[in-house]
């Protein structure tokens, strides 16, 4: 009797909180997104035009170069391919407009970043024992190793993914992860490694701005490209994010 008086609760609770959250979405007015879809896509038509015959094969290297070698403390370092923020339902605010086009980086993003020719340029620079992992912040908080399952699809490209899923094989708390190890083949230890995540911007003028997250630090650098070369540039705040 007890067990079926604690369903019924447990029903009605949730049939209660799920009228309320009806009943706010249709109290609540929905803004018309009309116009401001309209802007956002001509801004991203303008971000496109403006990169009009960009070489970005050298750009990699030039990001690579803007690590700071002296940040990491420890032989091993995780590297969040992709710091993905998860939000629950009730965070959404409904009375805003949100973009559907990718204005952020459209044009040069982790995707574009991360690929086998990275992977062995940033092993060269810091000889650490590099961990792949997808980071999930926000409405959970947890790390996904990137292995041969799909639970990383539509995160890592294919190609990256490919070359990392042939590297060494471990296991972690009897989850598969894949790892380059340093130069001197030292004991990989999870618990105790460093991070690296890195996050882009696109802006007119052909800019990209990087967020380097190194151990939850973030540091930024600007890079334009110019004369047919990448340089870097003073960061603006307003480039920060």
């Amino acid at each position: 009797m007890k067990l079926l008086m604690s369903i019924f609760l447990v029903s009605f609770i949730s049939l209660v909180e799920g009228q309320k959250k009806r009943d706010t979405l249709e109290q609540m007015k929905m803004p018309d997104c009309t116009e401001f879809h309209h802007e956002e896509k001509q801004l991203y038509d303008e971000l496109i035009k403006d990169w009009k015959e960009v070489d970005y094969s050298t750009l990699n290297r030039t990001i690579i170069n803007g690590i700071n070698k002296s940040s990491f403390k420890t032989n091993n370092l995780k590297i969040y391919l992709r710091s993905i923020r998860t939000i629950c339902g009730n965070e959404i605010d409904y009375s805003l407009c949100y973009s559907n086009v990718n204005r952020l980086n459209p044009l040069y993003s982790e995707g574009n970043f991360w690929n086998e020719e990275s992977v062995k340029a940033i092993s060269l620079k810091l000889d650490k024992n590099l961990i792949f992992m997808i980071k999930y912040f926000g409405f959970g908080n947890n790390e996904v190793f990137v292995d041969k399952t799909d639970n990383t699809k539509g995160y890592v490209r294919k190609e990256a993914k490919n070359f990392i899923t042939t590297l060494k094989k471990r296991k972690y708390k009897k989850r598969n992860f894949y790892y380059l190890p340093n130069a001197e083949h030292t004991k990989v230890n999870i618990d105790d490694a460093d991070i690296l995540n890195l996050q882009f911007r696109n802006y007119l003028d052909r800019i990209v701005v990087v967020k380097y997250n190194i151990n939850n630090k973030a540091e930024y650098k600007t890079f334009q490209y110019n004369d047919k070369e990448w340089k870097e540039i003073l960061t603006k705040d307003e480039f920060k994010f």
